[in-house]
């Protein structure tokens, strides 16, 4: 009888256990799909993931995040760079101007090795810098 109970517990907590995987993967799913707005603690976490993986690992950005998906990351940091080249395009027009475009990168947080690449590459979209 004692092994009957035993087994039939076991099996409840096995049930338990696996339903409380299942709450917390929909929970997981229901916050990702209601938290569409960055905040400021998310954001500075994008950046510190972006220096950490690099701009191209959303997976692992978004990981480190915990409260944002793949296409989440992937979709912020298509804006942010897109703003980045926005801004640079707009305010850099001489060879001058990159240590102040430098600077500008370092103050949102990002990294040396990120700004450095982040520099060659809008440098090379825009080409008319004299």
């Amino acid at each position: 009888m004692q092994s009957y109970i035993a087994q039939e517990l076991q099996q409840l907590i096995a049930k338990q256990e696996s339903l409380l995987k299942n709450l917390n993967i929909i929970e997981q799913k229901i916050q990702f799909s209601e938290n569409k707005q960055w905040n400021q603690r998310e954001h500075r976490l994008f950046i510190q993931g972006i220096n950490l993986y690099g701009k191209t690992k959303q997976k692992e950005v978004a990981q480190y995040i915990q409260t944002k998906n793949n296409k989440q990351v992937s979709s912020h940091s298509q804006k942010f760079f897109n703003k980045l080249q926005i801004w640079f395009s707009t305010n850099i027009q001489t060879i001058y101007m990159i240590p102040y475009a430098e600077y500008h990168f370092k103050q949102i947080g990002l990294n040396d090795q990120i700004v450095n690449a982040l520099i060659s590459e809008l440098s090379c979209r825009n080409n008319e810098l004299k």
